[in-house]
């Protein structure tokens, strides 16, 4: 069937493959797969659900972790909701205080943030791997004298273990599991050692951590849908907002070149408010211009993404407000968004830069560094950003 006699619709064939054509992946590849059948907030975890490595399973496909970093980059108010912690968390910098004194500790200290990486992102990193796994894991080795040597950050989605956290496998890629390598769990002290530090943030009540804000998983899932299916009706819409019906065919292909001009140079909006003309020998033979009428279904997208807005913040303890999203009843004054950053930096961010600040410190321990590390805690008063110094015994930051 053809519509206009440029059109095709109707069951066509498959295009047929040239034997130079690549199969598998042809543009370009993707880390992320399929998802949204099931309860994407309850992954499977069970001792006896174990992988070929002897590691248990994380989720029934073995890739929550991974399905929780696709959800970071698919939804935009979940991502920004955690790029928002992070910086809030360590955006003031940071301090070692305390036992910094005389010259060869200071330059054990320089070489010690050196091999951590301090000046490449490495604390941003850890605290992005707290907030989005609730856990730190850090291959770590010793040298001969049972002290740190080098330090290697692994997020949660290229690591596994056993039921008792002491045997781990790590494999950059867990949907094939080849190449994989087993690592013991770190020991303080012990020389020419090569092992596994997991600091865990949450209850520790299975094998593997769950992020409490997995609880709006699905939620977060239709955040990054919702877009994703509005540009898909836009793309792949079969029926135009309106039908001109003809009588008769075109005489030829230029009478029916010359209609398709007409109506195409009627569309868009710089043509908005435009005349249109046909000409024909009777009026029998004019075309019939129908509207069709609008689906409504927008308006049932709109009430869904507010409610996504919602459950996505409450999950993070967070108000809307504070993400830019104006709250229904709300004016939104200053001193309400003061307000809620107040409770929400006393409840979630400075709870976060303690677990921090303790990871940083056992490293310390760890690399044989004397003193303690602490992050400036600052805050915002009268809409001002201000540094509160609580201790006076400092070391600049590095």
């Amino acid at each position: 069937m053809k519509l206009f006699g440029f059109i095709n619709i109707g069951r066509q064939s498959a295009p047929t493959t040239t034997p130079d054509q690549p199969q598998g992946y042809y543009n370009f590849s993707s880390p992320f797969g399929k998802v949204g059948k099931g309860n994407l907030a309850m992954p499977y975890i069970s001792p006896t659900y174990q992988g070929a490595g002897g590691y248990v399973r994380y989720g029934e496909d073995n890739l929550f972790p991974n399905l929780l970093r696709q959800l970071k980059h698919t939804s935009p108010l979940h991502g920004s909701i955690m790029r928002f912690i992070n910086n809030a968390t360590i955006g003031g910098s940071y301090q070692f205080v305390n036992g910094v004194d005389n010259g060869p500790e200071k330059v054990k200290l320089y070489q010690f943030a050196s091999k951590i990486g301090m000046d490449d992102k490495f604390l941003f990193k850890i605290t992005q791997d707290a907030l989005m796994f609730e856990v730190i894991n850090l291959l770590i080795e010793n040298d001969s004298n049972g002290k740190g040597v080098s330090i290697k950050r692994i997020p949660m989605d290229e690591l596994r273990w056993d039921e008792a956290e002491n045997k781990f496998s790590y494999n950059k890629d867990f949907i094939r599991s080849v190449n994989g390598v087993q690592f013991d769990k770190y020991c303080y002290n012990k020389a020419n050692h090569k092992g596994i530090l997991s600091f865990r943030l949450d209850d520790g009540d299975l094998v593997y951590p769950v992020p409490n804000y997995c609880s709006a998983n699905n939620w977060i899932f239709l955040d990054g849908e919702s877009s994703y299916l509005h540009k898909s009706n836009i793309l792949n819409s079969v029926f135009a907002s309106t039908i001109f019906k003809f009588p008769k065919k075109p005489a030829s292909d230029e009478e029916a070149l010359e209609y398709k001009r007409t109506i195409e140079s009627a569309k868009g909006a710089a043509e908005a408010g435009r005349s249109i003309a046909f000409f024909e020998n009777g009026l029998d033979q004019l075309p019939i211009i129908e509207t069709l009428p609008t689906s409504n279904n927008d308006k049932l997208f709109l009430q869904t993404d507010e409610r996504t807005d919602t459950k996505i913040c409450q999950a993070w303890s967070i108000d809307p407000m504070l993400m830019g999203i104006r709250v229904s009843g709300k004016l939104g004054s200053g001193s309400d968004i003061q307000q809620s950053y107040t409770i929400f930096e006393k409840n979630v961010v400075m709870p976060l830069r303690k677990e921090i600040e303790g990871v940083m410190n056992q490293l310390m321990d760890i690399f044989g560094i004397k003193g303690n590390f602490k992050f400036n805690n600052y805050q915002i008063i009268n809409n001002e950003i201000v540094e509160v110094q609580t201790n006076n015994n400092t070391q600049k930051p590095l």
